[in-house]
């Protein structure tokens, strides 16, 4: 089985038998607001639809490979409305009408994205229990 497919099929696993109850919870709210690919079937495995429901495509995706775009629109089809990064990143398939567009925002000033000392970072990893001799590697 390719990785894809792979990824396919333990999606609509994951869906299937966690996200349904997760998606009952938010209609009892008035918005459910939903970011990535692994929160995309939660408004099709929701039993009740009254909240308005959206979903965030926050990642590069202008190269989509088709064969994840044709099994992720017809999930993404269900929400009210698709927030993309940019025109370019709409995925194709989806409704172009109930897409917004809104740019990442970074405060460069807030106080969690301040320049820190070095060997307070370093202090800091050391205290983890992380080898800093070694290479690290992180996604934020």
């Amino acid at each position: 089985m390719s990785p894809t497919n792979t990824l396919i099929h333990a999606a609509k696993r994951v869906w299937s038998s966690l996200v349904g109850p997760f998606g009952q919870i938010i209609n009892r709210g008035e918005i459910g607001y939903f970011r990535e690919w692994r929160s995309a079937g939660t408004r099709h495995f929701a039993r009740r639809r009254s909240a308005k429901w959206i979903w965030r495509c926050h990642i590069e995706s202008s190269a989509a490979d088709m064969q994840v775009v044709d099994f992720l629109a017809p999930y993404i089809d269900g929400y009210d409305a698709l927030v993309f990064t940019m025109p370019a990143f709409l995925l194709p398939r989806l409704d172009p009408a109930r897409a917004g567009f809104v740019a990442p925002a970074v405060d460069p000033f807030a106080t969690r994205n301040i320049d820190l000392p070095i060997e307070l970072c370093r202090h800091t990893i050391l205290d983890s229990g992380i080898d800093v001799e070694r290479p690290l590697l992180l996604q934020v």
